[in-house]
């Protein structure tokens, strides 16, 4: 054997490996793109399912968000008709007719634990609580108070104004009446 023909032995040998070596490479090559693409879909399925997640809880959160701000703006509509109710009312009382002041008063005044004091009330109700205030009482005008009266004996004082009635005494049972008597509730 010549020294071409064993060249081209190894040569015809050396393509026949190569073939089978590209060959192996092909089928590996085609192997590693199956096992990455196969590992793609399975992590984008995971991200897919995360995103799913994030945003059904993202989504959740949103409506009770919108729930929560519903309840805020509903129950500052309720508060503001409430008020209103109550100034309402305060101003019925302050301009109630004598009779029904004078039942008041006495009520008020059954309350007083003393015969001696001042008596501080509205100048346009005066001769009213004056007829009905206990002997010794001394009666002023206080323009600030636009019905009912302030009892004032040493350190002792009793509001019993209808504003401070309405609004600080008796405001979380009025409340509670009136939001029931307009189905606030």
């Amino acid at each position: 054997m010549s020294l071409q023909d064993i060249l081209k032995k190894i040569i015809d040998d050396a393509k026949a490996e190569a073939a089978v070596i590209l060959k192996e490479s092909e089928k590996e090559k085609r192997s590693v793109i199956a096992s990455f693409t196969e590992k793609e879909k399975i992590e984008l399925a995971k991200l897919k399912t995360k995103a799913d997640g994030a945003r059904k809880v993202i989504e959740s959160k949103t409506q009770s968000m919108a729930r929560r701000q519903n309840a805020k703006t509903l129950l500052a509509a309720k508060q503001q008709v409430i008020n209103e109710t109550l100034l309402l009312f305060l101003q019925h009382l302050e301009s109630a007719n004598d009779d029904l002041y004078t039942k008041l008063l006495e009520k008020l005044f059954s309350e007083i634990p003393s015969h001696s004091g001042k008596i501080f009330v509205p100048r346009a109700r005066k001769d009213i609580t004056k007829k009905l205030a206990p002997d010794g009482m001394e009666i002023l005008i206080e323009d600030k108070i636009k019905g009912g009266f302030v009892y004032r004996h040493g350190k002792q004082e009793i509001d019993n104004s209808f504003h401070n009635l309405i609004f600080f005494e008796y405001k979380a049972e009025l409340s509670t009446y009136f939001s029931e008597q307009l189905k606030l509730i």
